[in-house]
């Protein structure tokens, strides 16, 4: 076991006979971020996807590790997690194969991943 492993083992053993209620921090859980949907989980990285360790109590919040063609780093993952949102991310792909795009990943108010344009151009209308 790491130093900090064991630091963290106590810290948690520290809380438990406490009868701390407060969540206990990602970190300290071996997770990316606290879950942003249920707040009592932590994402954790599986083999396709980043989604909450409380899946058994019920939380559906997951992020597929690729998205349009781009796998995901674990810092754009994080960063999507704590921030809402990513930097713009280079090399998503056209559907059709034609080519490539960049994008930013933001996380919708309803846990969902989409994409957001920086010259995203509002259709005149007529």
């Amino acid at each position: 076991m790491h130093t900090l492993d064991v630091y963290l083992h106590y810290q948690l053993l520290a809380l438990y006979f406490q009868g701390a209620s407060t969540p206990i921090p990602a970190t300290a859980a071996n997770g990316l971020a606290p879950c942003p949907e249920c707040k009592q989980g932590v994402v954790r990285l599986g083999p396709k996807s980043a989604s909450c360790n409380r899946w058994k109590e019920g939380c559906k919040f997951s992020i597929w590790l690729e998205q349009h063609g781009k796998k995901l780093s674990e810092s754009q993952i994080t960063q999507l997690l704590e921030k809402r949102r990513t930097n713009v991310i280079k090399g998503f792909k056209k559907e059709d194969g034609s080519g490539s795009y960049d994008a930013r990943l933001i996380l919708t108010d309803g846990f969902k991943v989409r994409l957001e344009f920086d010259n995203e151009v509002t259709p005149k209308r007529a």
